[in-house]
């Protein structure tokens, strides 16, 4: 017992030593420790994660004036101290609306009775959130005439990714580009859960993506999002495990080599020969 166990700790060495580096999903069943949770993380410009997410807006005239409800993109949450800033297209700089979001995720706007078309432009902003970009109202007499900047109705997507054994490639991380939210247009970053899942919500469009992984070759892909068609939409994943050969020398605890040692990995049991090498290819 106590060769045994000698051998199999030089095995150990032997692997760190060599430089084999292989993750937890190289095995049927086995996901990442640290997978993420699904949901949206976005990069700044120095390539950092962030945990922001985005705002969704709805203006609606209530007694003579603008009601805001702002709400969180992702939980539909209402959020509460949201700040809201204003600016006449003629004015040179914007002004801080009174007061800020309530409980309901509500503030109200009370606007002078104009006979003349107004065009404001808004910014709505709130802590850990991403900005909304200016959303343009065109105010007249009461009445809004029409908005722009606005999100569009969104899509749920599922992004399911697995590998060519149909095991969920946790930790994944789906980037997708050109999606345009409240005036802005960027790339957006989601990182699967132990599942294989990734969750966002699309406008309707064609959207260019990518799926990458440490231990699999990079998946490139488009998918079309129309909500005139279907109220949800699943995007279907595969990825190729990338190939790695490991080398495995076992000694005893003397330095002598240790023949029909059973090296197992990657669902192989290989023996080692006369020399105490065996190779796992996979």
């Amino acid at each position: 017992m106590k060769k045994l166990a000698a051998a199999i700790l030089i095995i150990c060495i032997v692997l760190c030593a060599g430089g084999v580096c292989l993750g937890a999903d190289v095995g049927p069943g086995v996901v990442p420790v640290e997978p993420g949770n699904g949901y949206p993380h976005y990069e700044d410009g120095g390539g950092n994660g962030s945990v922001e997410s985005t705002v969704t807006i709805e203006i609606t005239v209530q007694n003579g004036g603008i009601l805001f409800t702002v709400t969180d993109s992702r939980t539909g949450f209402p959020i509460e101290g949201a700040t809201i800033t204003e600016r006449l297209s003629t004015a040179a700089e914007a002004t801080l609306v009174p007061g800020t979001t309530d409980a309901n995720g509500e503030l109200y706007r009370n606007m002078p009775a104009y006979a003349e078309e107004q065009t404001y432009l808004y910014v709505v902003s709130a802590v850990g959130y991403k900005s909304s970009g200016e959303i343009t109202v065109v105010y007249r007499d009461g009445s809004i005439v029409r908005t722009v900047g606005l999100d569009p109705r969104a899509t749920p997507v599922l992004f399911a990714v697995t590998n060519e054994l149909t095991v969920p490639v946790g930790g994944a991380e789906v980037k997708i580009s050109g999606v345009s939210r409240a005036a802005r247009t960027a790339e957006e970053v989601y990182t699967c859960d132990g599942k294989g899942y990734a969750r966002c919500e699309l406008p309707d469009g064609i959207y260019s993506y990518s799926v990458t992984h440490p231990h699999h070759e990079d998946y490139m892909g488009t998918v079309t999002i129309d909500s005139t068609e279907k109220d949800s939409h699943t995007e279907q994943v595969q990825m190729q495990r990338r190939q790695f050969t490991a080398h495995f020398t076992v000694s005893d605890e003397s330095g002598n080599p240790v023949m029909d040692a059973v090296v197992n990995m990657a669902g192989q049991g290989v023996r080692t020969d006369k020399s105490g090498y065996a190779q796992v290819i996979g």
